[in-house]
């Protein structure tokens, strides 16, 4: 695998270089591997990923790989189709929990973040952290509007409020706040459900 600098790989989300480089030109990794590494978080295993895009499971669990000792993530470089391909997955399906409690345990285990926990501008950025818990700056609001998507997102698929709170690292409280806030139980109502399709485990 090549390796790239510091400042191409900081730079290559904000000039949008993914879009206009040759489909085999080399880019910095580090955007794709968090973006994958957090659908197989929200419940996409490295199968239905590796299907998605049309490559094999093995390289799909290549790319979310830890690095051998003494190499960087951040030095990795992939074709910058692959990286369009994961960016362009990854938007689809960033609000729409997936299908794998067991891809979800399994990311849980390893530490990796959740779409939302990922600032869209910096993904890309070597030096760029996941927010795990914001209580205050520019970017609140952000935030808080793609962790309500994603809990009433969950909800809609049958989820209790308990097992939405396991499924994207919150608390039961944190989700039923967000419903209260969302308008309960009337906000998520869909033809042919009940209310008591919605009660809330507690």
């Amino acid at each position: 695998m090549n390796t790239s600098t510091p400042d191409r790989a900081s730079t290559i989300h904000r000039t949008d270089g993914r879009d206009v480089l040759s489909d085999n030109t080399q880019v910095p990794a580090i955007g794709a591997v968090r973006r994958s590494r957090a659908l197989v978080a929200f419940g996409y295993p490295h199968d239905h990923l590796a299907g998605e895009l049309g490559v094999a499971v093995s390289d799909m669990q290549a790319l979310t790989a830890r690095p051998p000792r003494g190499e960087s993530l951040a030095r990795r470089e992939i074709p910058a189709d692959l990286h369009r391909q994961v960016a362009t997955l990854f938007d689809r399906l960033q609000m729409t929990p997936g299908p794998s409690q067991e891809a979800r345990q399994d990311a849980l285990t390893r530490g990796w973040a959740l779409p939302f926990q990922w600032d869209e501008d910096a993904i890309d950025d070597p030096e760029a952290k996941p927010i795990r818990c914001r209580r205050s700056g520019p970017n609140l609001k952000v935030r808080t509007a793609e962790r309500q998507a994603a809990v009433l997102a969950e909800i809609r698929q049958g989820a209790t409020a308990k097992l939405a709170a396991e499924r994207l690292h919150l608390t039961q409280r944190s989700v039923e706040r967000i419903l209260a806030s969302a308008g309960g139980r009337c906000a998520l109502e869909q033809p042919g459900r009940s209310q008591s399709d919605w009660e809330w485990s507690r």
